[in-house]
């Protein structure tokens, strides 16, 4: 688990993209959770999917939570300035994954600042 507490997986379709992001207790993940927990939309197409959302409380380990998000992937650049504005990504392991995952490679790097490893 990176410094942050934020692991991010995105399966970038050929319609449609999903984002899984994981958060522990870390000051940085606990304020991306309350960003995905306080909308189920983002934007003409961006939703939440609260019944997948996982919840994991241990008390030998850190707690953890998953929550889902889809949206059209015709719209990857405005998922992409929306992670970049709430720093969705700052300090965070992403992975990627699906034909979009090489299509939109030099978008992220852009728009996150983002280098393969």
């Amino acid at each position: 688990m990176p410094q942050s507490g934020v692991l991010v997986g995105i399966d970038i379709g050929g319609t449609l993209s999903k984002i899984a992001v994981c958060c522990t207790d870390s000051e940085h993940a606990q304020r991306i959770k309350s960003f995905i927990k306080s909308s189920n939309t983002y934007g003409k197409t961006g939703k939440r999917d609260k019944a997948l959302d996982i919840d994991i409380a241990d008390k030998k380990l850190e707690s953890l939570s998953i929550m889902f998000v889809s949206y059209e992937t015709a719209r990857t650049k405005f998922a992409l300035e929306v992670m970049r504005r709430e720093k969705l990504i700052q300090g965070s392991l992403i992975g990627c994954t699906g034909g979009g995952a090489f299509k939109y490679n030099n978008l992220f790097k852009k728009e996150l600042n983002a280098d393969e490893p």
